[in-house]
């Protein structure tokens, strides 16, 4: 049986295309908690005090899941844990869906809509529990009508720098996360990047992560 979520632990040089693959695991079924608890065992794998010293290597975590057999969703929720152990070996995060089948749940298709929507495309938020009152509070949002590569590492970092700076101090009592919602009508790819500057500057935060694209 393929296995629906892989993780690997990659690292490559400077300007070079080819890479080291220093750890992979996976799991046949891609429960809500996989990415989460298969990130963290990966850099177990190798022991984050070794990858932690100074080197010229870039590290990247590459989550990769199969989606649209079974309902399957290009879901990714990260614990803040794993947020901050990704910071704590300088890693960025590459998150890869892989279409099987008609597309499933997602639905996504390749064709142009035929009228622009009115929705944003791309909705990146940051949110915390006041540590005063205890209820959600919406710290800033980003939109972006038309989603472009690239737009939800934009996003992200946007979201954090407005929102941080109202909690400036105290952020890790907000118990704080990052959601990133996707709706389109054309089918775009549930896919990005997130580079090791905004992973750590997620982990300064104590920010989880919350992906969860067509809701």
């Amino acid at each position: 049986m393929h296995p629906e979520i892989e993780v690997k632990l990659t690292a490559s040089a400077a300007g070079c295309a080819s890479y080291d693959l220093m750890a992979q695991l996976s799991r046949e079924v891609n429960e809500v908690d996989a990415a989460d608890v298969l990130i963290r065992n990966v850099i177990d794998c190798r022991g984050a005090a070794s990858l932690a010293e100074p080197t010229h290597q870039a590290l990247e975590v590459d989550v990769r899941v199969r989606i649209g057999e079974g309902g399957a969703r290009a879901c990714l929720n990260l614990s803040s844990v794993t947020v901050e152990k990704m910071a704590s070996i300088f890693a960025s995060l590459n998150f890869d869906p892989e279409l099987a089948g008609d597309g499933g749940a997602d639905g996504l298709e390749l064709e142009e809509e035929s009228a622009p929507s009115t929705r944003p495309e791309l909705v990146v938020v940051l949110v915390g529990d006041s540590p005063v009152s205890g209820e959600e509070v919406i710290l800033s949002r980003v939109e972006r009508q038309q989603y472009r590569t690239g737009d939800i590492q934009g996003g992200v970092h946007e979201a954090l720098q407005r929102g941080l700076e109202k909690v400036e101090g105290k952020a890790k009592l907000w118990a704080l996360q990052v959601g990133i919602r996707l709706s389109s009508q054309r089918g775009v790819w549930p896919g990005f990047n997130l580079s090791c500057d905004v992973i750590r500057l997620m982990a300064s935060g104590g920010v989880s992560l919350d992906f969860d694209p067509y809701v």
